[in-house]
């Protein structure tokens, strides 16, 4: 989720909900793995989509399971230096 500005390693709040809309972050189950995605529907189907363009968008299914949606990242500000471009 780097283009959101979540790195790897950041903290994240979740607020456990059921209410999802178009376009929120969320933290979901897929295949027994954890996943942090942007959520859409579009054409009455459920998407997961990742906002780093190394990963492609899931398809949700009736096994996978959308815990909540992320409302804080929280950034260690030293860590983050390897993911800026340096400043000349």
């Amino acid at each position: 989720m780097v283009e959101a500005n979540i790195f790897d390693d950041d903290l994240l709040v979740i607020e456990r909900t059921s209410d999802y809309a178009d376009g929120h972050i969320v933290l979901a189950f897929v295949d027994g793995e954890r996943l942090v995605r942007r959520f859409e529907r579009r054409e009455g189907r459920l998407f997961l989509c990742p906002a780093n363009s190394r990963y492609a968008e899931i398809e949700l299914d009736e096994e996978a399971q959308v815990f909540g949606r992320v409302v804080h990242s929280i950034t260690h500000h030293l860590r983050i230096k390897q993911h800026l471009p340096s400043v000349s």
